[in-house]
């Protein structure tokens, strides 16, 4: 008989960092039809969530941003496709809607828990799903199949696809700003614009963000005159985010900066070569 310990899991949810990203138009048919395939850069980092799951059944978030976790969240509709009760607490570290993957991270770590659990009544459920990431982008998210290897990969189709890449170890400043960005006004704005003259590189979809948070490019504005430096845009935003190099940091190790706008979190975060992570 497996003892009180053994049947719990502390489970890690690296946070994803999107380092480059084309979006095209919509796809016009086919399952996928009405989204956006991309082409993009996808990496894992030190920051990251936890989720403690242990018998029986319940849900509670504690943590920074507990209080920007919905009562209907991916960790518990993954439960919910799965077909199973677990208590679960989840610690929030990952900053929510700033497209750093907080919900889709916690999500793929439900889903790498129950791929390793040893539960035999688990086996078919996660078999099934495991083995069809074009549901798993439809159902909990595009960036989920990603999130759960982690580590660093080229990622296409609507998420669905991933192939990976060699780990590079890599340092950023990583800008959480006082607002979020919604990834459908996003969306929508891009497709008013002109794809064919659109930049291409490292993310297509800023000049559609800063239509849709016109915001977003003070802020840029602002970082580049208080740093001396261009962020760049991590997917749909809002986060904003800078590669070091050398690890020489030109914000000379501030941690908060006030703008027009409210406050901006500035944390200093590198890759991870695998999301595969469990404490015990």
């Amino acid at each position: 008989m497996r003892d009180e310990k053994s049947l719990k899991a502390l489970v890690r949810a690296n946070a994803k960092l999107t380092l480059t990203l084309k979006a095209m138009p919509k796809i016009a048919e086919g399952p996928f039809m009405g989204y956006h395939p991309i082409e993009a850069e996808m990496v894992s980092l030190d920051l990251a969530d936890t989720l403690e799951i242990s018998p029986g059944d319940g849900f509670e978030v504690v943590g920074r941003y507990a209080d920007k976790v919905p009562a209907d969240n991916l960790v518990t509709k993954t439960f919910k496709i799965l077909g199973i009760k677990r208590s679960v607490v989840l610690t929030k570290n990952i900053p929510p809607g700033g497209g750093l993957g907080g919900g889709s991270t916690d999500a793929a770590a439900v889903i790498r828990w129950a791929m390793k659990s040893g539960d035999r009544n688990l086996e078919n459920a996660v078999r099934k799903l495991s083995d069809d990431p074009g549901r798993i982008a439809l159902e909990l998210g595009a960036d989920v199949p990603f999130c759960i290897g982690g580590g660093r990969a080229q990622v296409s189709g609507i998420g669905e696809e991933t192939r990976p890449k060699p780990y590079l170890f890599k340092t950023f400043l990583i800008f959480i700003l006082p607002f979020g960005i919604s990834t459908a006004a996003v969306y929508e704005k891009f497709d008013q614009l002109d794809f064919n003259l659109m930049d291409q590189v490292p993310n297509n979809l800023i000049d559609a963000a800063c239509e849709a948070e016109p915001r977003l490019k003070h802020i840029i504005k602002f970082i580049q005159r208080k740093f001396g430096i261009r962020p760049n845009l991590a997917g749909s935003g809002s986060t904003l985010f800078y590669e070091l190099v050398d690890n020489v940091d030109p914000a000379g190790g501030v941690t908060d900066l006030e703008s027009d706008f409210g406050k901006i979190q500035i944390l200093k975060c590198s890759t991870v070569n695998s999301a595969r992570r469990y404490e015990y």
